[in-house]
């Protein structure tokens, strides 16, 4: 075979597997990024929901033997039915395949080794998010033109690749929802009875995992239902119910077990997420708008937001439902989902984003799509090229920077452990070896913890009762003083300050104190970038003037 047949096979290859190329390509770059210093902050915890996750996985995992031996079964209970048991059980379940096989190869593993691998299963499993909404994409829209660019504004989303690299109960939630959506466009686009009640079953299974991560699945529930009765086949919703229950059962069996503490415990948190006093209480009704926009970027927001109200427009002007396509019914679906996520939420005095993550690569594809449809408003081909590229270069632009700032933050490090170090080497060289440290944090594990002489003291606005009665420490007791940039920004809420403002005064006047350069000395400030994207805090070392 000549050198001209060759390359004229490998570019036909190319051409003819392309999309597939690309696709490739992009997935195992996004996944480099989600896996890269995959063991940021450890071995300290980064986030709150790691702590539940990692030590009840560990316990499950190496001590099983011992829990049923003892039958000791509700051992395997949760210890809060806030977040479902779906991702611990299922990551209990690939520790435990780890472990065998580390035995059978004779293979140590420490807790170092068990975290970084917990990880990078969530990272792997993130990925199966924007295949989804590739998917999804290719079955709602008939020109496909637009669905490696959903893959690619699904996959490089900083949100979902943040959320990715840590255990969290978010990223499962987000990718089980997605699949349950996907499952049941299938559903609604089959004409076959026995492939249509496949696709229902596994959409049900698929959501009754989603509300074992998390019950607010379920707000994708009334919308599925709703559109089985709008095609006329109420005969589907029961088995749809049936088959959300029996997967909720079998990822949360003690909420079935202990239905009543289940039920008790849910409207505990409910009632106290309503009363509590949260440094993210926010009262703006258009919150979620807002934190949409974040997380998608302004501009793949505002190309996602006016693509879904043109298409209600155009649904709404159709008064019969009756006569409504199957690809409209398909829209009205996915569409009323994203509505009601932000209804639901919007309802909350708070603003938490990633609250609405799992309808994030739903209103991405919109985007994806805008940037193809928007070229229709103008008639000259040319005028059209230049506005759908200037959409992708303003929208990839602000993709960037996001990701700049991520690696610049992953490169600075956990500001937590450079202050440790740094506090560290400080106590060493200092010629008094018992220096009294006071931290202020709302970090969980602190470091400093470790400190001899160290009052590591942790700081929250949660619930009332911690507003009423929680007060600073006198400063003017300790040798050095560390406070993390949380302790300002909980503080100077001003939901916080108007309900408690002797709470907030007390701070401030603690700021005041070691602002005070007579009495405190700015020895040494740690800061991450100022597009935090991590949830990083910036963290501030004050030093006793001496008498």
């Amino acid at each position: 075979m000549t050198k001209n047949n060759c390359y004229n096979n490998f570019m036909g290859f190319v051409k003819k597997h392309l999309t597939t190329i690309l696709i490739t390509t992009a997935m195992l770059l996004g996944l480099f990024i989600r896996i890269y210093k995959i063991d940021f902050g450890l071995p300290l915890i980064f986030i709150a929901d790691e702590t539940d996750i990692y030590d009840e996985v560990i316990k499950f995992s190496l001590n099983y033997k011992f829990i049923l031996r003892d039958g000791s079964i509700n051992d395997f209970a949760p210890p809060t039915y806030v977040y479902g048991m779906f991702p611990t059980y299922f990551l209990t379940i690939c520790t435990m395949i780890l472990n065998k096989t580390a035995s059978v190869f004779s293979f140590h593993i420490d807790f170092h080794f068990y975290h970084i691998y917990l990880r990078l299963i969530t990272a792997l499993f993130s990925l199966s998010i924007p295949i989804f909404s590739y998917l999804i994409y290719k079955e709602i829209f008939e020109r496909s033109k637009g669905s490696l660019l959903a893959i690619l504004l699904v996959l490089f989303n900083w949100k979902l690749i943040v959320y990715s690299r840590y255990l969290n109960q978010d990223i499962y939630l987000t990718s089980l929802v997605t699949m349950s959506l996907f499952l049941f466009i299938k559903y609604l686009k089959s004409d076959k009875t026995r492939v249509k009640i496949t696709y229902l079953i596994l959409s049900s299974v698929a959501l009754g995992f989603a509300t074992g991560t998390k019950i607010t699945a379920l707000l994708s529930a009334p919308m599925i239902i709703g559109v089985i009765i709008m095609r006329k086949r109420t005969k589907d919703v029961l088995p749809f119910i049936i088959g959300v229950i029996l997967s909720f059962s079998i990822s949360n069996p003690f909420s079935i077990i202990n239905f009543q503490s289940f039920i008790s415990r849910v409207i505990a948190m409910k009632t106290r997420e309503a009363g509590a006093v949260f440094s993210s209480v926010n009262l703006n009704p258009l919150k979620y708008f807002y934190g949409l926009s974040n997380i998608m970027t302004p501009p793949v927001f505002m190309l996602g937001l006016i693509t879904i109200i043109f298409l209600s427009i155009r649904f709404l002007k159709n008064k019969e439902l009756k006569k409504l396509e199957t690809e409209e019914i398909t829209h009205i679906f996915l569409i009323g989902n994203i509505f009601i996520y932000i209804l639901f939420f919007s309802l909350n005095k708070r603003l938490v984003e990633r609250w609405v993550l799992p309808i994030t690569p739903i209103f991405i594809i919109y985007s994806a799509y805008g940037i193809y449809s928007l070229e229709k408003l103008v008639t000259s081909k040319h005028t059209q090229n230049i506005l759908k590229i200037s959409l992708l270069l303003i929208s990839f632009s602000f993709y960037a920077i996001y990701m700049l700032m991520f690696f610049k933050q992953l490169n600075i490090g956990d500001t937590r452990l450079s202050a440790y170090n740094w506090t560290i080497n400080y106590l060493n060289q200092s010629q008094n070896k018992e220096l009294k440290i006071l931290v202020y944090t709302n970090k969980g594990r602190d470091p400093f913890a470790n400190i001899k002489n160290c009052d590591v003291q942790m700081f929250h606005v949660y619930e009332s009762g911690d507003a009423e009665n929680f007060r600073p420490k006198n400063p003017n007791d300790y040798d050095l003083v560390i406070t993390y940039s949380d302790m300002e920004d909980n503080y100077k809420n001003s939901y916080v300050s108007e309900k408690y403002p002797d709470y907030t005064n007390s701070w401030i006047n603690f700021e005041k104190e070691i602002d005070n350069t007579q009495n405190f000395l700015l020895l040494k400030s740690f800061e991450t970038t100022k597009l935090d994207l991590m949830g990083l805090s910036n963290i501030y070392i004050y030093q006793k003037v001496s008498d």
